[in-house]
């Protein structure tokens, strides 16, 4: 078996296609398509070769022009420059009359909430009024206040309307108080600044308005002064200086060491000092000191570190989801700040930019004044530029430099971060929206009959036949008919106004909390590693999840781990490295191709060989930095080849360029074991590189300004480094020049095989050179992220020509950038190949097979990353997003006459195929640059029409703005429902744009997950949040609402029908009574039933079938046919109830069993109230397509309560309803209508849905009919109801054991039941019956693949995913509605299938809070 695991493999690799042939286009058009990964990969690298080359030349172009025409097209920022001072006064210029600053800056605190105390109700109120049936019910509140309009008691009827305002009200409030708690998390982050400082920025009284009008006092709030107390003298343990403290100085004593700002000759009073502090009370000009491991509190200007050569290291993953470091670099002229004291001896200003969006550009100026020299007293103006590399920006976190002491520039909604997020929206469902045109036609409707009882009444009273004028001559409101037939309109209005009932509104508010709650307890979304549940946020929008078109996927740690693994390299030509990558495996099943792949199998085999592999390599030398369960390079003949080969020489050089060429830092972080190295690195990929350089016995020990120390195989190397020639995204490698023991001079480089390969020697090997590039192609066709490393050895001679060249270039003011790359690729010349590494960039568990899963489900998949092209598309292979059958097309412009040229083209491409291969597949890729041009106004159409016809869009190089912009685009460009999806602050504009914003609570921080509408642990989660808790929610209120449309059509039109044969005179058939609970009582909980627990097919079907999402997509369950269809047919079992009743009531001869007759007012309408509410609940159940014994029960005792209210409300005397139940219940002909009328009303409705259901069936009806006939089950793995009853016998008869053994434990040895497994004697306690702790539930079935063309078809078996949780998590509650009933044994033991929902038994709570670490409330 691991022979045929090893077959497998390598027929993997050796299964792939290259069509470059495809490249040879019209270079004028410049969009390239391609087919594999490394020909897409490779002309990705070409065109940002031609477009260096372009940019160079357009530069020198405008040097030798400098005409105004060929200026750079630059757009101003918007808003006016600032300043900001240390310890400068403010010129007049900028001071208001009472000497205070004119520009006042924001707060540095944020708020992500939506509302205040002061703007709560206001607010609120304005977005509940948005709803139309709202408005409506306020008017009819007001017009109950006149009793001319025949309303007894107004206070009763505003009601209702109070209570949906103050239910809705409160959910509002219950989700953003929770925003507001975390919110409150980040505003009282703890910071360090500089106190008894006098920051002239702010004003004197720097108190907000409500604090003044307060008279509030400006003394540190408690909080503060607590953590002043609580400060430690951070001088003295955290600014260091090359091990020293720094030195300090008194303000009365000038300095000789007056360097850049600091000038000691100036008088201070020498009172500043550090303390804790708040993120919140920071402003604009406060100096802020960071240490290790601290998040930036706001937008900073680095003046100084503790590093020597003034750089400091920065992780940006809150900020652009990258979790490498990124250096910065402080200002030269404030490099020398080191305390308090240089702080207040320092004079300067920073002409800063406006605030803007954009995180990757600064320009700003430091000004300042400095002497001539040293002894000179002669001060003269300097300045030195800011850019963004002394910029450290809100959210990073400051990296392996122990201090850094930065100036306040933005502070709150000014910092970048905050300005590429946006409000927080308000976000309705929509279906939601469609209500209102449901309402608006309702109202129509309601209008109509209004109008027509108003003309008919008026007609009536006018009429001289009438013989009312001499029975009922006071019986007009008014004289005058037009005001009687007014005063009739308003008084049918509100006769009528259950038509559009706000009884909907509450019901839907329970139905969504219900919703909510099914979402948070599933445990097939539980993430054990977080202890995270699927948190929702926005309660009044699962029905969205229902219907997603497109998702928009953030990359790094929202389908990657983000984590690289050291897979296979190519050395000398030969390859090495064992195992099945994700993408190998996403790749045969694309293809077809059948692997015999058992995953348990092939983990076996692979620790087997490992195993093997350290067991030689520990024969061969002894190696104290190995550390073996880190090893990922599974590569047996790579170590016989380095212990004893002729190909030993080669590996040596190969993995010693790897343990050199690189900028990583080493530290041992436990110092009682210096030999267990940790590398921290600007990207994951260097830090993989040379750690499995030192577990293959390459380790990189040390690294100074004069030597870098290796371990090569147990001996000490040493190396003198000259220089490192840094990686940037247009070099697409880097370089390290160092100097041997021996006096050899060697520069190791690595980079982009496309790249590499242009700069060989010429007299190259050309074998090695074909086998090398034909690994790196099957590499990178298997997914993996690839490298090219080549060396060549430098004469003295030349390097130190070369050396006063790059000087030079490093030393220049103008285009620095441009000659560094000028005098590297003079020395990056005459390469030799020394190998290729390819790694996998991990993706998180189940990310392939959901992709598949959501493609299935027809939802379209566009990836907006801040990744390089090359990147995103070997993730694009690695998740199944890209496969070789599908033609990608590349888009990079340098302009929008380009972009539009390229869009163009693309969209020709796109028609001609139409014609032809009709399944031919696209995708496009394209940066940040011309997704920039794309989505200008002439762009914007042409990128829409070319997104939405391919299968797959990536968007690379993308700020967090593009990625909100691209989500509105298609949002309101194409009217579909989007989804957001990402774990970053970067990820905030664009999760907030979207209809529904999901959050990865993972290792990023709160941001991402504080902003979204739901919290997940993983992106696998999105197919069943999707495919089955959207869906659900989504058929069940799409059938809510029209079930209570409905039934409150067929009983207004009732009472309208009455209004024929009562002079439109407005009044009720119904005592007053029926009308108050038709809606409270009588039909409602049946339709909120249906809306919480109605399932069209099982979970499991659902997954397996993911097809069955398409009706979701195009709005087919909640349609206004659907609505029109139900209003007519309300109408028709309206009227059916009317005139069966009238017809058997009509004629007079219906007597009582007293010989009364039995037609009063009374009699007529409990008989037609009776029929109404059993069509109403007989018409909900034959929409139901899943009964249980709640649904069974609820429609049941509902229907009854009509009997039974008006047994109860006869029997109270006084009124005139006293004795009717004896007179109606004893007639027969009330029960004669009563069975009638409810089988000739719904017959219709129950022939139509047999004869669809027989004839034109829908899928979702032959799996739910094959689900209940039980061979689904079988084919899907599932168990029975049986099967699932009789493990529950078992486990309760196993329970019932234990508790007798316990018992008698107990008495043997005369402890407490509470004391049982801590004082049990281990010998008399062995041979008790063993509990299995592992949890084991059987979550949805996932991983099926029905054949396109016959879409019923089932696959032989189903792939189970199984999430154990483990039983000492926080999180307590077990249970699962989805899961059936739960026993006492069910926190150690198996959970249950799907096969019983909903619940069957009582939910069993945890005293302990679930939301453990997310700190948030139950919903």
């Amino acid at each position: 078996m691991p022979g045929s695991i090893a077959s497998s493999a390598r027929h993997l690799i050796d299964y792939t296609t290259d069509e470059d042939s495809s490249l040879n286009i019209d270079s004028d058009l410049r969009l390239r398509t391609v087919r594999s990964a490394t020909g897409s990969i490779r002309e990705a690298h070409r065109h940002d070769k031609r477009r260096e080359s372009k940019r160079k030349r357009l530069k020198e172009k405008l040097k030798k022009a400098a005409k105004p025409k060929f200026k750079k097209e630059s757009q101003p920022l918007e808003g006016k420059r600032r300043n900001v001072y240390a310890n400068i006064p403010l010129p007049a210029s900028e001071l208001n009359k009472s000497g205070d600053p004119l520009v006042k800056y924001p707060r540095n605190k944020v708020r992500t909430a939506k509302y205040t105390l002061i703007t709560f109700i206001p607010k609120n109120l304005l977005e509940q009024f948005r709803r139309v049936a709202n408005i409506y019910f306020l008017v009819l509140v007001i017009l109950q206040i006149f009793p001319i309009f025949g309303a007894t008691t107004p206070q009763v009827a505003m009601l209702p309307l109070v209570a949906i305002l103050v239910i809705t009200g409160i959910k509002d409030a219950i989700e953003d108080y929770r925003r507001n708690v975390l919110d409150n998390q980040v505003n009282q982050s703890i910071t360090t600044k500089l106190q008894n400082f006098k920051n002239v920025n702010i004003p004197s009284d720097d108190r907000s308005l409500f604090a003044k009008l307060f008279n509030i006092s400006k003394r540190p709030s408690r909080g503060v002064r607590k953590l002043q107390k609580s400060s430690f003298d951070l001088s003295d343990n955290v600014l260091y200086k090359d091990g020293n403290k720094a030195e300090t100085m008194t303000s009365l004593t000038p300095s000789i060491k007056s360097i850049g700002v600091v000038d000691y000759s100036n008088q201070t009073p020498g009172i500043s000092k550090w303390e804790r502090t708040f993120w919140k009370k920071l402003r604009v000009g406060d100096f802020v000191l960071l240490r290790e491991n601290d998040q930036i509190p706001a937008d900073l200007v680095l003046l100084s570190t503790s590093d020597s050569d003034g750089m400091a290291f920065v992780e940006t993953k809150n900020l652009d989801g990258e979790t490498n470091l990124k250096p910065k670099k402080c200002l030269k002229a404030t490099s020398g700040m080191s305390s308090e004291e240089d702080i207040e001896h320092s004079k300067f200003l920073i002409d800063s930019e406006p605030p803007n969006a954009n995180l990757y550009s600064y320009n700003g100026v430091l000004r300042y004044q400095s002497r001539k020299n040293d002894n000179s007293m002669i001060m003269q103006d300097a300045v030195e530029p800011v850019t963004a590399s002394e910029l450290l920006l809100r959210g990073c976190s400051l990296r392996n430099t122990q201090w850094a002491i930065g100036i306040v520039v933005f502070t709150g909604s000014d910092t970048k971060i905050m300005l590429n997020g946006g409000e927080t929206p308000s976000k309705r469902s929509k279906i939601e929206k469609e209500t209102n045109f449901n309402v608006a036609m309702n109202f129509i409707i309601l209008i109509a009959m209004c109008s027509i009882a108003a003309v008919a009444n008026g007609v009536y009273w006018d009429s001289d036949s009438s013989s009312s004028r001499y029975y009922e001559p006071n019986a007009m409101m008014d004289s005058r008919v037009p005001i009687n037939s007014l005063i009739t309109f308003c008084a049918c209005l509100i006769a009528f106004q259950n038509i559009v009932p706000i009884s909907l509104y509450i019901s839907i508010e329970i139905v969504k909390t219900i919703q909510a709650f099914f979402i948070w307890q599933d445990l097939a979304m539980y993430y054990p590693e977080l202890d995270h549940p699927c948190v929702p946020k926005s309660w009044n929008i699962s029905d969205d999840l229902g219907q997603i078109e497109y998702i928009f996927s953030d990359k790094t740690g929202t389908l990657t781990q983000n984590v690289m693994e050291f897979k296979k390299c190519s050395i000398a030509g030969k390859p090495y490295g064992e195992g099945i990558t994700e993408a190998m495996l996403g790749a045969a099943k694309r293809e077809g191709r059948e692997l015999n792949f058992d995953s348990e199998q092939h983990a076996f085999h692979m620790a087997e060989l490992k195993k093997g592999m350290m067991a030689e390599m520990k024969r061969a030398f002894n190696d104290k930095y190995r550390q073996e369960e880190n090893l990922t390079l599974v590569a047996p003949e790579l170590v016989n080849d380095l212990v004893a080969s002729d190909r030993r020489h080669s590996i040596y050089q190969f993995f010693r360029a790897l343990a050199l060429c690189h900028d990583v830092i080493a530290s041992a972080p436990d110092v009682s074991k210096p030999h267990v190295l940790e590398y921290k690195a600007q990207s994951p990929d260097e830090a993989a590189l040379v750690a499995t350089a030192r577990d293959m016995g390459f380790a990189f020990v040390n690294r100074t300004n004069t030597v870098i120390e290796l371990n090569v195989c147990g001996n000490v190397e040493k190396y003198t480094p000259l220089k490192i020639l840094e990686f940037n995204s247009s070099r697409k490698r880097m370089s390290v020049i160092v100097k041997t023991m021996d006096g050899r001079i060697l520069l190791l480089c690595k980079g982009a095989d496309s790249i590499i390969s242009e700069r060989l020697r010429p007299d190259h090997d050309k074998a090695l050179l074909n086998e090398s590039m034909k690994d790196l192609d099957n590499f990178a066709n298997a997914g993996l992220r690839t490298l090219l490393v080549a060396q060549r050895e430098v004469s003295r001679e030349e390097y130190e020509h070369w050396a006063i060249q790059y000087d030079e270039a490093a030393a220049s003011v103008e285009d620095r950038e441009e000659e560094i790359e000028k005098s590297c690729d003079i020395i990056e010349r005459n390469l030799e190949i020394l190998g290729a590494t390819a790694l996998e960039d991990k993706l998180q568990q189940g990310v392939p097979d959901a992709i598949q899963t959501l493609h299935k489900a027809g939802i379209k998949l566009w990836i907006l990353t801040g990744d390089k092209v090359q990147t995103a598309i070997e993730i694009g292979f690695s998740c199944n997003l890209l496969d070789n059958n599908m033609e990608m097309m590349i888009l990079s412009a340098e302009n929008s006459q380009d972009t539009t040229m390229q869009i163009e083209s693309s969209l020709n491409k796109l028609q001609s195929s139409e014609g032809g291969y009709m399944s031919q597949k696209y995708a496009v890729i394209i940066d940040g640059e011309t997704l920039k041009h794309a989505l200008n106004p002439e762009n914007k159409n042409l990128f829409l029409n070319l997104g939405t016809q391919c299968e797959t869009v990536l968007c690379c190089r993308v700020s967090p703005s593009q990625k909100a912009q691209t989500v509105s685009m298609v949002k309101e460009g194409r009217k579909a429902m989007t989804l957001s999806i990402g774990d970053g602050a970067n990820d905030v504009a664009m999760i907030q744009e979207a209809n529904v914003g999901i959050g990865i609570a993972g290792l990023e921080g709160a941001q991402a997950s504080m902003s979204a509408d739901y919290a997940i642990g993983q992106f696998r989660y999105l197919t069943t949040l999707l495919l089955v808790h959207g869906r659900w929610s989504y058929i069940r209120i799409a059938e809510m609402h029209a079930n209570f449309f409905f039934k409150n059509i067929i009983f207004t039109l009732i009472m309208f029908l009455y209004l024929i044969y009562s002079s439109f005179d407005a009044t009720y058939l119904f005592e007053y009574t029926y009308i108050m609970f038709y809606n409270l009582l009588f039909t409602s909980l049946p339709v909120i039933i249906m809306g919480a627990f109605e399932q069209d097919v099982n979970a499991a079907a659902s997954l397996a079938f993911p097809q069955l999402y398409k009706r979701g997509i195009q709005g087919l369950e909640y349609t206004r046919t659907k609505f029109w269809l139900y209003i007519i047919d309300g109408c028709y079992q309206a009227c059916v109830c009317f005139f069966v009743a009238y017809g058997a009531y009509i004629d007079g001869a219906t007597q009582s069993y007293s010989g009364r007759e039995a037609g009063s007012l009374w009699e007529i309408g409990v008989t037609i109230c009776c029929t109404c509410v059993l069509c109403a609940n007989g018409y909900v159940g034959l929409n139901s397509k899943y009964w249980t014994w709640i649904i069974w029960t609820v429609n049941i005792v509902t229907t009854l309560l009509v009997f039974i209210w008006t047994a109860l409300y006869s029997a109270f005397e006084g009124q005139n309803f006293h004795g009717e139940v004896i007179e109606v219940f004893s007639s027969a002909t009330f029960w004669f209508t009563v069975i009638v009328t409810p089988v000739i009303a719904l017959a219709p409705r129950f022939i139509i849905k047999l004869a669809h259901n027989t004839y034109r069936p829908m899928d979702k009806d032959i799996i739910r009919e094959r689900w209940i006939m039980g061979d689904l089950k079988d084919e899907l793995g599932l168990k029975h109801r049986r099967e699932i009853e009789q493990e529950e016998r078992e486990r309760k008869q196993t329970l019932e054991t234990i508790s007798e053994d316990v018992e008698m434990n107990v008495r043997q040895n005369h402890t407490s039941i509470a004391s049982f497994g801590l004082n049990v004697d281990h010998e008399q306690s062995r041979d008790l019956p063993k509990l299995n702790t592992d949890v084991n539930y059987e979550p949805y079935q996932d991983g099926f693949s029905p054949d396109a063309e016959s879409r019923l078809q089932l696959p032989p078996s189903a792939i189970s995913q199984n999430s154990p949780r483990s039983v000492t998590s926080s999180r307590t509650t077990p249970y699962n509605v989805a899961a059936g009933t739960v026993s006492e044994l069910d926190l150690k033991g198996n959970y249950r299938s799907y096969d019983e929902y909903p619940p069957t038994s009582p939910i069993r709570f945890s005293s302990k809070n679930p939301f453990n670490e997310s700190n948030e409330p139950l919903v």
